[in-house]
């Protein structure tokens, strides 16, 4: 009896500092002490609650795409995003029409792929990619993992290794999903297999304490309590002085991410990525570029299937809130130009949109920029940034607006 009573009080003790951790955790934004990824995610879904937003265009994109500042035109937000597929899109306008007023236009400046590849990749675990499709049913997934399995067995070895990737790729990118969306948003969004798999992902990180886990060990760094000497965002920073140790992320956690914070505020949701990169990971790009832009340059030649259905669903999507669709072609680097698949998309893309009328394409002066403005075969380098925006700002984003202006005007 002593036993067990004193087993009840180490229970309780035990069930008592759990909660006491999960409300302090709760209540405090220890969200800032997140690697930067996940801090990022979770900004932009505390921006789109908060409800605060009365922007006329929002960018939506990629990595690539978080490239551009609006500039002075504080009437436009790059919700941009890395790594989050094809699929996510009409979700995301969906909880930011939730939150807050409408947004007259829509820049969708991401990269072709996720544009003409239907819903993409099936959302579920990387060893069980091979048997699931988008919006599978249950029944159709037990009879992919059962008998058409067993009817293709010797294919099975073939796979190991692929799966290996796509786990270390679902461990790295899955938060930016499951960070930006509920559970509850989640369940409506996935049907059969995929939804019963983004459930079990979603489920847990309800108990925010797991959520933040890494967060949380990050208490314990010392660092994360020092302020660095650091200039990122200031004219200091130039981009001949972006690798030096001032200008590049500093080693607190918070203040890195204070700092992030920042200049998504100050150029509203501008980010480059490639300004982020430390210098070792630079110069490896630099010495792997030749061997890359070859690797690429092998597929110039295919065509890809092209699937614009969803992309179609979107659009539909925002005529039927009567918001513009817009789609803007951000620069490739210059041996881009020897791709069929660039140039055939942009000519059956072309006939995509002039299904409807409200919809229109737009091009930066140059489709094709000098290799050197990259960082690596597709995201631009700080120059690259800086030449890309000046276009931006100057040409292509005061156009935009006209178009959109013109068009409520004459719809009144």
């Amino acid at each position: 009896m002593l036993f067990t009573s004193h087993f009840k009080k180490l229970l309780f003790c035990f069930i008592g500092i759990i909660i006491i951790i999960e409300i302090v955790v709760r209540i405090f934004p220890i969200y800032y002490f997140e690697k930067p990824e996940k801090f990022l995610i979770t900004y932009i879904r505390n921006k789109i609650e908060s409800g605060k937003n009365n922007y006329d265009i929002i960018i939506l994109g990629d990595s690539r795409s978080m490239s551009l500042n609006p500039g002075k035109y504080k009437n436009v937000y790059n919700f941009s995003m890395p790594a989050m597929g094809s699929r996510y899109y009409p979700y995301f306008v969906k909880k930011y029409l939730k939150y807050n007023k409408k947004p007259k236009a829509i820049i969708f400046a991401g990269s072709p792929v996720l544009v003409y590849s239907g819903k993409g990749d099936p959302v579920i675990h990387p060893s069980l990619k091979r048997y699931v499709y988008p919006d599978m049913t249950l029944l159709e997934y037990l009879y992919e993992r059962s008998i058409k399995r067993v009817l293709n067995i010797k294919q099975e070895i073939y796979w190991q290794d692929y799966y290996k990737r796509e786990e270390l790729v679902w461990e790295f990118f899955s938060h930016r999903l499951l960070f930006l969306f509920s559970t509850y948003e989640l369940a409506h969004q996935y049907i059969g297999v995929e939804r019963i798999f983004v459930l079990s992902q979603s489920i847990p990180l309800n108990y925010i304490t797991y959520k933040h886990r890494d967060a949380i060990k990050n208490l314990f760094e010392i660092d994360n309590y020092k302020t660095f000497e650091n200039y990122i965002g200031t004219s200091k920073c130039t981009c001949e002085n972006i690798l030096k140790p001032y200008c590049q992320p500093p080693k607190s956690q918070y203040q890195d991410n204070k700092i992030v914070e920042k200049n998504l505020i100050k150029n509203n949701g501008y980010l480059n990525i490639s300004d982020r990169l430390p210098p070792k990971l630079i110069s490896l790009y630099e010495k792997q570029k030749e061997i890359t832009i070859e690797n690429y340059k092998k597929g110039f030649n295919s065509i890809p299937k092209f699937d614009f259905s969803y992309t179609i669903h979107f659009i539909n999507y925002l005529n039927e809130n009567n918001i513009i669709y817009i789609y803007l072609f951000v620069p490739f680097p210059e041996y881009f130009q020897q791709s069929k698949e660039i140039l055939t998309f942009e000519q059956e893309f072309q006939k995509v949109l002039k299904q409807f009328p409200t919809t229109k394409m737009f091009y930066f002066p140059n489709k094709f920029l000098d290799p050197d403005l990259y960082s690596d075969q597709v995201h631009l380098n700080c120059k690259g940034a800086e030449k890309l925006n000046y276009e931006f700002q100057n040409i292509v984003l005061p156009q935009i607006i006209n178009y959109v202006e013109t068009y409520y005007k004459s719809s009144k």
